[in-house]
């Protein structure tokens, strides 16, 4: 069988993870190489092979749309799952203040966002620079430490983001206390 008539269901056939986990690892050594407009057309292939992604690559390919400052690829893959991550909820709240800036659906983004996990604000906002070892649980330390490396650059792209950031977090702390 070829690629084509697998595509949608890549992951199923076993023949194929080699070559899916290799495209993975190109796709991260390129973004790890400050190369990401070449790593996505990778992780944009690999959903395309297997959009249930066994493999988390909207995870790894959502920061990377939002650094190149492609927003309506970032809000067409926002679109494709619900997914409840952190790198989700804060990259669904910095694509809202870029399209609309400190609108209440930005802020409402946001809330949603220190609901998920409290900790990311703090680190982007501090730059704290913790390590993950990236299998924390949603609303974990280490799920907060991997979002923000994952966001991190994106953030500080945006004019004006991480300055919102830190008065929304203020903002919302002194309501939770």
């Amino acid at each position: 069988m070829s690629s084509r008539e697998l595509a949608g269901e890549f992951w199923v056939d076993l023949r194929t993870r080699p070559f899916m986990r290799a495209q993975l690892g190109l796709g991260i050594a390129l973004a790890e190489k400050d190369q990401l407009a070449k790593a996505v057309p990778h992780f944009q292939e690999l959903l395309a092979l297997d959009p249930d992604d066994h493999l988390d690559v909207r995870s790894l390919l959502l920061p990377a749309l939002l650094e190149l400052e492609r927003d309506l690829d970032a809000a067409k893959l926002l679109k494709t799952s619900d997914k409840d991550t952190a790198t989700w909820a804060y990259g669904r709240a910095l694509l809202a203040f870029r399209l609309s800036g400190n609108s209440e659906a930005a802020r409402r983004e946001l809330r949603r966002a220190f609901e998920n996990n409290s900790y990311v604000a703090e680190i982007l906002v501090r730059k704290n620079q913790q390590r993950s070892s990236a299998l924390g649980a949603t609303g974990s330390l280490d799920e907060a430490v991997d979002c923000s490396e994952r966001l991190r650059y994106a953030y500080a792209k945006t004019d004006g983001a991480l300055p919102w950031l830190a008065e929304e977090e203020e903002r919302w702390c002194a309501q939770q206390s």
